[in-house]
């Protein structure tokens, strides 16, 4: 039987919702998995869609019953899941659900359950993609916590022993910042762009993080040690990472186009050029104090992976919308200068017409926002035109306006401010990203 434990506030918040006789409700579970056991740090709720519509509701009978059972809306609720996943830094995860409702509804929804972890699984980022198979259920009634874990790819339910612990208070910030250099080329083609991205990841993680070597105060430690607990016991409130990281005798890494491409492409294809990244990014990871050295390094290679995955997206995301900015001014345009117009009117990483040359984007810089309880952060990444408030709104519509406190937002990526385009077609635009843009739209 796995062992569940979950945060006293996640026990304080069911409390509440039963007391309110709040109606049905369904949420993320983000936290800490180990070999051995899940740690339940949050449950965040999922939020209403733009209609007003909640995620879940009770159907089939009046609420209590046997034979009433829940209805999800389950794209609404895994998206919601990925886009959390992309503000939790390295070690927390999103672990599954947790329903608030009557045990009747609960226990004729075991099928639709199985179903929705298994769409959360298939909806999570790369980089994320941890086991999504907990659910805690908080009965309606009496306010009882209650935990199952789905058995593999089938739509068996296994219970869990579950208990409650103060944890929020045992985590441990991890810090270290991971330079990065690489070029990739620009091609006419979105989806082999798409396909080059994910090779440059890949390329980083196999050949530069996966072997990096850790260093605490200077010196490489000890796998099985457990000096983090000592270390703040002597009062760091954080614990500063770096990594010794093998150095390419080709020069700066570059993913082309015949490494990455595997497939034919019918008509003309020709690269456009190359895009550089380069600077800093800061990589968090939070891990209980009492794990080995071991836990601790693999979190924070899981941060840098998933961070430059995420910048990543975010890069291209930008770009979208800034190339519909532009192309929205079309019409305003004649028939006689169309041509030279749709090059300017394109941003230059998905520019089909032109020649880019090198370009140097933006890259998104990361911003962390606390937690109201404890030393974990969510995080947020920053393009061209946003600011202090843009961050927190979006990190707000995903967690909940109470969850963060404006006064903890943190950037120090400003070295990334001197990196600016060069190339033909760089653009002045100012995209602005809405994190749950797909679903409002």
């Amino acid at each position: 039987v796995r062992s569940v434990l979950v945060d006293a506030s996640c026990q304080q918040y069911a409390d509440e919702r039963m007391l309110k006789r709040a109606p049905a409700e369904v949420g993320i579970l983000t936290g800490r998995r180990t070999s051995s056991k899940d740690f339940v740090l949050q449950f965040i709720a999922t939020p209403e869609e733009e209609e007003g519509h909640g995620a879940v509701r009770v159907v089939g009978g009046r609420s209590g019953k046997s034979s009433s059972s829940l209805e999800f809306d389950t794209e609404w609720i895994s998206e919601h899941a990925c886009q959390l996943g992309r503000i939790l830094p390295g070690g927390l995860c999103v672990l599954g659900v947790y329903v608030f409702c009557e045990s009747g509804a609960f226990q004729g929804s075991q099928s639709a359950l199985a179903g929705l972890l298994a769409q959360i699984e298939n909806t999570m980022i790369l980089g994320k993609k941890d086991m999504v198979n907990l659910i805690v259920h908080v009965d309606a009634g009496r306010g009882v916590l209650s935990a199952k874990e789905k058995d593999g790819a089938g739509s068996m339910l296994k219970p869990c022993d579950l208990k409650n612990s103060s944890l929020l208070t045992e985590m441990v910030e991890i810090q270290c910042l991971y330079p990065l250099n690489v070029r990739v080329d620009i091609c006419s083609d979105k989806s082999l762009l798409c396909d080059l991205i994910n090779e440059l990841v890949t390329y980083e993680v196999e050949q530069r993080v996966s072997k990096a070597v850790p260093l605490f105060h200077g010196q490489i430690p000890e796998s099985q040690e457990s000096m983090i607990h000592d270390m703040k016991r002597e009062g760091f409130d954080h614990i500063p990472l770096e990594f010794l990281i093998p150095i390419s005798r080709y020069g700066i890494p570059a993913v082309g186009v015949k490494k990455a491409h595997k497939r034919e492409l019918s008509g003309t294809y020709y690269s456009k050029g190359q895009f550089t990244l380069t600077g800093n990014m800061e990589c968090r990871a939070y891990v209980f104090n009492r794990e080995k050295v071991d836990d601790t390094i693999s979190a924070i290679k899981e941060d840098i992976e998933s961070s430059l995955r995420s910048r990543l997206e975010v890069l291209i995301e930008a770009a979208e919308m800034a190339t519909e900015a532009m192309e929205q001014q079309q019409p305003r345009t004649s028939n006689k200068d169309s041509k030279s117009s749709d090059v300017s009117r394109k941003h230059p990483l998905l520019d089909t017409i032109g020649h880019v040359g090198a370009y140097e984007p933006q890259f998104p810089q990361r911003a962390f926002l606390k937690w109201k309880i404890g030393a974990c952060t969510y995080c947020d990444y920053i393009v061209q035109g946003d600011g202090v408030s843009e961050a927190l709104h979006r990190v707000r519509e995903l967690v909940g306006p109470g969850r963060v406190d404006a006064r903890t937002f943190h950037c120090s990526e400003k070295i990334l401010d001197s990196i600016g385009a060069s190339g033909k077609g760089a653009s002045n635009n100012k995209p602005a990203r809405g994190v749950l843009e797909r679903l409002l739209s």
